[in-house]
């Protein structure tokens, strides 16, 4: 399927933040008359930029979400019609990376069942799941590739171009390799280099994923940060928005003078989720109004956290225990947001930087909780 929209949609907003090139801000211009050549992207970007096309030294997918835990009874076979509600951003250095760090959205309780069950079906059910495809596709072609499906099958049932079966045939390889060789420093680094997470280690190993961290830390396997330049270190470009990998060079340092790590809601979903989002964006403006920095942490390519007015720095990792813990390790917050239900991620903070002052946000409290935990601040303008 092909979509002309003429407005700044989730694709656009996708685009913008996996090459770190501001569509949002040159459209803007473009409409209020401006020329290419004299639009000012200001002192983060090189001079002429809106005229450059952007090079990318990485790869981002964008993964939709369904809302399946609140809809159990709907008919999911996909067609035309749009049925996800939001969208999770995952960027690595290759295109395996990138999907495993999407794909982290979908370990929920919910979605565990779904997996399970992709296991127990037989083959002609998995052909017809193939044929018409359902919420979950990745997981059923991953469940083929598995039983030795080769990749020129499933692209005659389902159409999709070899080249990303043979990549995923790399993963599907990757995790019988991790689970014949439980305790493997070589098999760990390399699933830490293409994406996998503690926490998915620890199920193929069958310990506990602090025990794989404790590994990983003993042998100085260490995630750094690259930045998301549109230039791909071409020019001096500076869009402050980060991906993690298991490299060498790290690009992020601690951000200077008082800062606030705002933790996001994750994908869109029904119910409180654009609510939620609305909520930490109120609390990131009046956070600079009040001249702190402040710092997101999100895999939600259309948060509003995205935007430069509202955070001086982003990280765009997965919504995870480990990733969150390993950006507030860096950063040694004053104090870090985070969403209701997502307690989890707060202690995880807590754990590798005391210091920081872990706030709890409930939409039904605000400005209340806030102003009660950062007494210096004041929320004297409209929510």
């Amino acid at each position: 399927m092909i979509k002309n929209s003429p407005y700044f949609d989730r694709i656009a907003s996708f685009v913008e933040v996996a090459t770190g090139y501001p569509v949002a801000t040159v459209c803007g211009h473009l409409y209020a008359g401006q020329l290419l050549r004299n639009i000012k992207l200001g002192p983060n970007y090189s001079r002429h930029l809106a005229l450059t096309e952007p090079v990318m030294d990485r790869t981002a997918v964008r993964l939709p979400t369904f809302p399946i835990e609140s809809l159990p009874g709907q008919c999911w076979e996909l067609q035309t019609e749009k049925q996800s509600v939001g969208s999770v951003i995952g960027i690595g250095r290759s295109f395996l990376e990138a999907i495993i760090k999407g794909t982290a959205a979908y370990y929920t309780p919910t979605n565990e069942q779904i997996i399970k069950a992709i296991a127990t079906f037989s083959d002609d059910c998995l052909d017809e799941r193939r044929i018409h495809p359902r919420p979950h596709r990745l997981l059923t072609l991953l469940e083929a590739l598995a039983r030795g499906y080769s990749s020129d099958e499933l692209t005659e049932l389902t159409k999709i171009d070899r080249y990303y079966f043979d990549q995923l045939k790399r993963g599907t390889d990757l995790a019988r390799r991790l689970n014949e060789n439980q305790g493997s420093l070589d098999i760990l680094r390399e699933a830490k280099y293409w994406g996998l997470s503690d926490d998915q280690i620890a199920r193929s190993w069958a310990i506990s994923p602090q025990k794989v961290a404790d590994l990983r830390e003993e042998n100085q396997l260490h995630r750094v940060y690259k930045e998301v330049d549109p230039s791909a270190g071409e020019f001096d470009e500076h869009p402050h928005r980060f991906y993690a990998t298991f490299e060498t060079e790290n690009e992020s340092d601690a951000t200077a003078g008082s800062r606030a790590l705002i933790v996001g809601d994750g994908p869109r979903k029904l119910g409180n989720s654009t609510a939620n989002d609305y909520v930490l964006a109120t609390i990131a403006r009046e956070l600079k109004h009040h001249q702190y920095q402040v710092v997101s942490h999100s895999n939600n390519p259309n948060s509003l956290l995205m935007t430069q007015w509202l955070s001086d720095k982003v990280y765009l990792e997965p919504m995870t225990e480990e990733a969150v813990a390993s950006v507030a390790r860096l950063e040694r917050p004053d104090y870090a947001f985070v969403p209701a239900g997502k307690q989890e991620l707060g202690r995880a903070i807590e754990r590798v930087s005391p210091t920081t002052k872990v706030v709890v946000i409930e939409a039904t409290q605000i400005p209340k909780n806030v102003v009660s935990s950062i007494p210096t601040l004041e929320f004297n303008r409209p929510l």
